[in-house]
């Protein structure tokens, strides 16, 4: 019986997440293409843009960001070096 529930949950289980999931997520993937009217080909010059944007305003914006990070890997860098240094000894 244990044998039996094992088998049929393990059939079930493949194909749900083989057969099953895969049709779904291309169909679903379709419809979400033609209801969006191709959106990921119009909107790719858009998509750039504003990718190229999000750079500079990090860059300007967050100056102490910067900063934070280069502190943190400062740091980083001395305790991995006095690491090194004291197994080395």
């Amino acid at each position: 019986m244990q044998q039996l529930l094992h088998d049929v949950v393990g059939v079930t289980n493949e194909f749900l997440w083989s057969k099953l999931l895969v049709i779904m997520l291309v169909s679903c993937g379709i419809y979400f293409t033609f209801k969006l009217k191709f959106v990921q080909v119009r909107m790719l010059k858009e998509m750039v843009r504003v990718l190229m944007e999000g750079e500079l305003v990090l860059k300007t914006a967050f100056p102490h960001f910067k900063l934070s990070v280069l502190v943190w890997r400062l740091a980083l860098e001395q305790v991995i070096s006095r690491e090194l240094r004291l197994r080395l000894h």
